[in-house]
């Protein structure tokens, strides 16, 4: 009898990130860089873009000795933005 194995993996969901790419993205649109993260934030429930260091922060939890018991989390870092399938 073939032997079942069953994996359980954790992730990330990961919405707008305020980082270099995108902000080099709006300084190639021109205009002022905070209205631009302004005009972001001003669609997600939580009112705040969340940074490359925040995100990172949270990918580094599931890689450390912390995260040992956890599996099958997802860890949503969009600020509350709701992307339809």
């Amino acid at each position: 009898m073939p032997m079942l194995v069953h994996f359980l993996v954790n992730s990330t969901f990961i919405g707008w990130i305020w980082g270099p790419t995108v902000i080099a993205y709006f300084e190639s649109l021109g205009g002022d860089l905070d209205e631009h993260r302004g005009a972001i934030a001003a669609g997600l429930p939580l009112r705040r873009v969340p940074t490359d260091e925040e995100c990172a922060a949270a990918v580094l939890l599931f890689l450390s000795d912390h995260a040992g018991p956890i599996t099958g989390a997802l860890i949503d870092i969009s600020a509350g933005a709701y992307f339809p399938a």
